[in-house]
């Protein structure tokens, strides 16, 4: 009998690695994770799965080069929020990093479109700069209880250099505009 196994147990090992591969429940994030620096295109689908879905604030940053700049909408530059906080003309990497941060560990729910992130999906961009303008986005802020919910939709402008194999952003120019603009919704996280 122990002869009978010692001789089964090398064919069932063997015979398994002749079988076809069968994708498991994680391949489809695996995939993703693989591709999501590949275009331009992938990464605003990156920034948007991680907003809505992930909500991890490592895999954000790693979305962004070490010089990123987050510039708020012309028309909000100077406004006081309340609380006091003077919106400014753009956030550096950390400081984009500390808010958004805060804002996916403390609000209730978060979801963000990137509605034409297609549009930015080409394998063949030549060079190592790539400027995307006009992105649409869309923007939900439940920050408590999902009683009310903010909504900021409309134009972004992204600029994506590349580094390494990967299509990084490092400039994100926030014109949805408004009182709940991205950029002033995001503002309201940073202490």
């Amino acid at each position: 009998m122990r002869l009978f196994l010692l001789f089964l147990l090398p064919v069932l090992f063997l015979s398994g690695c002749e079988f076809p591969w069968t994708p498991g429940p994680n391949d489809a994030a695996i995939q993703r994770k693989l591709d999501w620096g590949a275009t331009p295109g992938k990464v605003l689908q990156e920034l948007a799965w991680v907003w809505t879905q992930d909500r991890e604030i490592e895999n954000y940053s790693e979305l962004l080069t070490e010089d990123y700049k987050f510039y708020f909408d012309p028309n909000e530059v100077t406004s006081v929020l309340p609380g006091g906080y003077q919106i400014p003309q753009a956030w550096d990497r950390a400081t984009d990093v500390q808010a958004t941060g805060n804002m996916l560990n403390q609000a209730y729910d978060i979801s963000l479109e990137v509605l034409n992130a297609s549009d930015y999906d080409d394998p063949s961009i030549l060079g190592d700069f790539y400027r995307a303008d006009n992105v649409l986005v869309q923007f939900f802020l439940w920050p408590e209880n999902g009683d009310f919910h903010y909504f900021a939709t409309g134009p972004c402008d992204f600029e994506f250099r590349k580094v390494g194999d990967e299509w990084l952003i490092s400039t994100w120019y926030d014109r949805t505009g408004g009182s709940q603009s991205i950029g002033i919704l995001r503002a309201r996280y940073l202490e």
